[in-house]
């Protein structure tokens, strides 16, 4: 951990905090900047992390401080523990639960003068900071506190009474969030939302788009779509100047005619476009529209032509003799043309990041509970002790991190799996994955059938972090077992719905299956990726408990309680990628469902001598071929040689030279060890075609014809 600033230190960060932003000291004490050595002091804050920053208070439009209302900006590494490990999102500014949402008024304007000169114009942007740069060149700037807290739900308002206090009526506005805006499908709702409550009040309302201004920061990167980076208002006066910011603010934007993308949307006039935003994005990597509400792509030609076929905007035409008139025009495809579009390079999934990572969408949307808080965990904890009844502490132990380590790291791939089984239905081997469930958002997981789960479209995969696929009943299928084995363990998965191309997304999956047979799942000798669990006795849960875990479960207390006990488990020697234990159930399932070569093969394995010597082979090497005549001598089994060999290599006989032997007579043999393996995997090769030879001698005929 980090050594801790001192008060001082604190100070000197404040200060150069605010320098990135354009501020000079006298700015910082005129807005009242104060460093803070431990923030979970200050009133109301003591649930948040205990480290430094600063703290900024809120002002009225007369320019005096508001009692008890101020937001604080960490300086200090909130993060601690497998948040820092998973490189989660750091904690930058909190506010006070329960205090009243406001608009910063930089201190250096004259907001109660500004506020009824509709004359003058204002610019709205997010953070405290970046108001206050703007206002120190001369900008009329109000910063906001998030792109959303122009309204309060809490205080059952649209628009909240700061606001309200400026006179909107035919002053021009201007919107102006973070240059990446265009890739933040929330942040882009909040600033249509906002235009359209502002435009209701009477307000001329632009779109500002400021961005790189820099040939070689908007150059195209090696792998396509260009990587400019994120500036806010601040950094662009910084890196630009304050005539830049005037430039794009007098740079008027036509969606229809303009290329440019810095500079101002008229919104009345391009609507139709902004709400398309609000709703849409381009996925440049796929030719593919995401309707974000939905969260599904469409292809962009079917965007155009069906699904959005008939929604149509005011554009501009011109006749003959040059007279402008208004004509209705395909918004769609318009849409899709426009500079302005919202647009991303890819999909991608990741657990723990932001909604825009690299350029790319993360249609990760969160987790299932809010935040976690020490709770009542006792309903989870019978219902471990019921489904583990007579199981070794330690198989019990390695489930419950296996659940708890992808919300410790999110984002991780845990490349084992986990089959429950059990005869009798209600003893809540489907029930924990049920409750398990309740800590992840809804659209990240689901409960399958075997019939849906064997989709090769794998659409069921989109956005999922945890999949409980109930009553399986793959037998003897070894195409499913393998099927299921790649599932675990691959990094990417191929997602290829209808009518658009096929795509991989990082696979972060994990997999509880339930079964109700003990030979539910065809388990090789050597299978290193599932844990399975068989649930004793016939004895059925209470109906009762079952309608009360999950209700707790889904409560948000239960969400709540069940994320802190699970992330406080400790996952010392829990390794998200080694092999699955062997249980006591995973034994007698592989035991079970092995087949009659399978049998036969493991006893070769386990007593070489005498499968070998009562067939009088006196050697240690053998080809497939030969050995599956030892097994099948008359030729009736419904089996192969080629079936052999798999079972050979799945049991871990090892094969005799990689390339195989060359023998004299007969060519290049491939053969396998079959005892005495220590000594032949040392041996050369001419001495390993010996022993082949020593047990399969060349036939010689006394009548050869020719």
């Amino acid at each position: 951990m980090s050594k801790r600033l001192t008060l001082p230190q604190l100070k000197q960060a404040t200060l150069d905090k605010a320098a990135t932003s354009g501020l000079k000291p006298a700015h910082v004490k005129l807005m009242g900047l104060e460093p803070v050595a431990d923030v979970s002091k200050l009133p109301g804050m003591q649930k948040f992390p205990a480290v430094g920053g600063f703290r900024i208070p809120y002002f009225d439009l007369k320019g005096k401080p508001l009692p008890k209302v101020c937001r604080v900006r960490y300086l200090e590494e909130t993060r601690k523990g497998f948040q820092l490990a998973a490189e989660a999102k750091p904690l930058r500014y909190v506010q006070a639960p329960g205090t009243t949402v406001h608009v910063y008024f930089p201190p250096m304007r004259d907001w109660a003068t500004l506020a009824k000169d509709t004359s003058k114009a204002i610019v709205i942007t997010e953070g405290e900071l970046k108001a206050a740069c703007g206002a120190v060149h001369g900008a009329n700037v109000i910063g906001l506190g998030g792109v959303w807290s122009w309204k309060s739900n809490a205080q059952g308002t649209t628009l909240i009474d700061d606001l309200k206090q400026i006179s909107w009526t035919e002053r021009e506005v201007y919107i102006c969030y973070d240059s990446d805006a265009v890739t933040n499908p929330d942040v882009l709702k909040a600033e249509v939302m906002l235009a359209e409550r502002l435009t209701a009040e009477g307000a001329l309302v632009y779109i500002m788009r400021i961005g790189a201004m820099d040939a070689e920061e908007t150059a195209l990167s090696e792998d396509g779509p260009p990587k400019r980076p994120k500036l806010g208002l601040d950094d662009f006066i910084v890196r630009y100047g304050y005539d830049a910011f005037i430039g794009v603010m007098d740079t008027a934007l036509d969606p229809e005619e303009s290329s440019e993308k810095l500079g101002c949307y008229p919104y009345d006039v391009s609507r139709a476009f902004h709400e398309y935003n609000a709703r849409y994005l381009f996925i440049l990597g796929m030719n593919a529209v995401y309707e974000v509400d939905q969260r599904r792509p469409h292809p962009a030609a079917a965007f155009q032509s069906t699904i959005r076929a008939n929604d149509y905007y005011d554009g501009i035409a011109f006749a003959k003799d040059g007279t402008p008139k208004t004509v209705r025009k395909k918004l769609a495809k318009a849409w899709i043309e426009w500079p302005g579009r919202a647009s991303v390079n890819s999909l991608v999934f990741e657990p723990g990041r932001e909604m825009v990572h690299d350029g790319n969408l993360n249609t990760w949307r969160g987790w299932g509970y809010d935040h976690a808080e020490k709770g009542d965990v006792t309903l989870w904890t019978r219902l471990l002790d019921r489904v583990f009844l007579g199981a070794r502490a330690e198989d019990r132990r390695w489930f419950e991190q296996w659940v708890a380590y992808p919300l410790q790291y999110p984002g991780t791939k845990v490349t084992t799996g986990v089959l429950i089984w059990g005869h009798q239905h209600g003893t809540g081997k489907s029930l924990i994955g049920e409750v398990i469930g309740c800590l992840y958002d809804p659209a990240h997981t689901v409960v399958l059938t075997e019939a849906a789960f064997e989709d090769q479209r794998n659409q069921w995969a989109v956005d999922k972090q945890f999949i409980v696929v109930d009553d399986i009943t793959g037998r003897e299928s070894r195409e499913y077992a393998n099927r299921l084995n790649n599932l675990i363990t691959q990094p990417t998965i191929k997602i290829d719905p209808k009518y658009i191309g096929a795509y991989d997304i990082r696979h972060c999956i994990q997999y509880l299956l339930t079964a109700n047979d003990s030979d539910a799942l065809m388990v090789p000798n050597e299978d290193r990726r599932f844990f399975i669990h068989g649930v004793l006795g016939d004895a059925r849960l209470d109906p009762e408990f079952g309608r009360l875990i999950m209700a707790w479960a889904r409560s948000v207390e239960g969400r709540r309680a069940l994320a802190y006990h699970l992330l406080n488990v400790d996952v010392t020697g829990f390794n998200p990628r080694a092999p699955a234990p062997i249980t006591d159930a995973k034994a007698a399932m592989i035991e079970t469902t092995r087949t009659d070569l399978g049998n036969w093969v493991t006893h070769l394995k386990e007593n070489p001598e005498l499968v070998l010597d009562a067939a009088k082979f006196v050697g240690d090497v053998y080809t497939a071929e030969k050995l599956y005549a030892l097994y099948d001598p008359s030729g009736d089994k419904r089996t192969s040689a080629r079936t052999l060999t798999r079972e050979l290599q799945s049991q871990g006989f090892a094969r005799a030279a990689a390339s195989g032997l060359v023998i004299p007579g007969e060519g290049r043999r491939h053969a396998y060890i079959v005892r005495n393996a220590a000594k032949w995997l040392a041996a050369p090769v001419k001495d390993l075609a010996a022993e082949y030879l020593r047990g399969n001698p060349p036939l010689v005929s006394k009548n050869k014809k020719y």
